[in-house]
């Protein structure tokens, strides 16, 4: 009987790649979202990389990145390969490809700026960890970065049946946790390529493994209500990371990107701007 489940799964994969590839092979040029593009404000010599997380675009970013913009900081926030058109490009995206673009941002970020930090967002904290593991930054700033996911996040059992079968995936919300408002102004994509997801899922896990080669000065923001990303996280970065300036602050009802939660993002814009003063005075 177990041969039998076996060589169906293996059929249902075979069909999918299938799938997979007649969509990947289609030269089309989808159309930028209006709203997802990448924006840079040239100011002082501190320099600022914002990086957006998975499936969304630089709006997410864009509030915060106008802020520091106001308090002379040079900003950067580029669109990641794949994201502001159609999920159906991220289908061809590996990580490296985000990898090599971040290493090419700050390069250009380090050429105007004397010291430049990183700000992630979600998943864009994973990249910031990636980069700082290996690579000189002035510091980083996560907002609800996935080193540990909630357990009903992935909902485990179905994900893994679903990623033989579909390629795509429609998110859902637990509207218990996050405001409607909220999810209706965000540009993103509202359908996750499974494929993808999984790679996504061992970068997550690689950059979990990087931690303990930090050593740059460390914000951590999270919410209290996070609905993705677990409360250990944290704690778990926090204890990791070799850095000897490091912070976390709670955010108390906000949703999982506080920097686009309006009753919060004041308080989270502060701590940030607050965090890159501490941090030039020290060193």
């Amino acid at each position: 009987m177990i041969w039998y489940i076996l060589g169906f799964i293996a059929l249902l994969r075979l069909y999918r790649g299938i799938r997979v590839f007649l969509i990947t092979r289609r030269k089309k040029d989808y159309p930028l979202i209006k709203g997802a593009e990448p924006f840079f404000h040239k100011r002082g010599k501190t320099g600022v990389l914002l990086i957006h997380g998975f499936t969304s675009s630089p709006d997410e970013v864009r509030s915060v990145g106008d802020y520091l913009a106001r308090k002379n900081y040079t900003v950067s926030a580029p669109l990641l390969k794949g994201h502001g058109t159609n999920p159906r490009n991220l289908l061809k995206i590996r990580p490296e490809q985000w990898q090599k673009q971040i290493i090419k941002e700050m390069n250009k970020l380090k050429k105007i700026c004397s010291r430049v930090f990183i700000l992630g967002s979600s998943f864009g904290g994973n990249l910031a960890f990636d980069y700082a593991s290996k690579h000189r930054t002035a510091g980083i700033v996560t907002v609800g970065a996935p080193i540990l996911w909630r357990k009903s996040t992935l909902r485990k059992v179905p994900y893994y049946i679903a990623k033989n079968v579909k390629i795509f995936q429609k998110k859902k919300y637990d509207y218990t946790k996050v405001r409607e408002e909220i999810i209706k102004k965000k540009i993103q994509y509202l359908n996750i390529p499974l494929i993808t997801l999984g790679r996504v899922l061992k970068f997550t896990k690689k950059s979990k493994k990087e931690l303990n080669n930090i050593a740059c000065p460390v914000l951590i923001m999270q919410s209290k209500l996070d609905a993705v990303v677990s409360r250990d996280t944290p704690e778990y970065i926090f204890n990791s990371i070799r850095s000897k300036i490091k912070k976390i602050v709670w955010f108390d009802k906000a949703y999982h990107v506080i920097i686009i939660d309006d009753t919060v993002r004041k308080k989270a814009f502060k701590e940030v701007t607050d965090f890159f003063i501490h941090t030039s005075k020290r060193r």
